[in-house]
């Protein structure tokens, strides 16, 4: 199991915390304004255990087949599209 710091765990959160506070302050785009999308971020695939950051694989696969079903998964080249105003997100 890495060595996992509670410190700096609870720095990174409270530093993404005021970066969505400040920019609500300063006027930048509300990054909850529809259409929302939501990355999905993992650290580590691996069998480790009582590793807080790490997914074993068959998890991860069980997550993607649920994520496809359900049509709530898109692919690099659709975001591109969207973001360069060529394509929408799915409701």
């Amino acid at each position: 199991m890495p060595n996992v710091s509670p410190v700096r765990w609870t720095v990174k959160k409270a530093a993404r915390i005021g970066l969505v506070t400040a920019s609500d302050l300063i006027g930048m785009p509300n990054l909850s304004a529809k259409p929302r999308l939501h990355v999905l971020t993992y650290h580590r695939f691996g069998p480790a255990i009582r590793d807080p950051f790490c997914v074993p694989r068959e998890t991860f696969v069980r997550q993607m087949h649920w994520l496809a079903r359900k049509n709530l998964a898109v692919s690099l080249e659709h975001l591109q599209a969207f973001v360069l105003g060529a394509a929408s997100l799915p409701g």
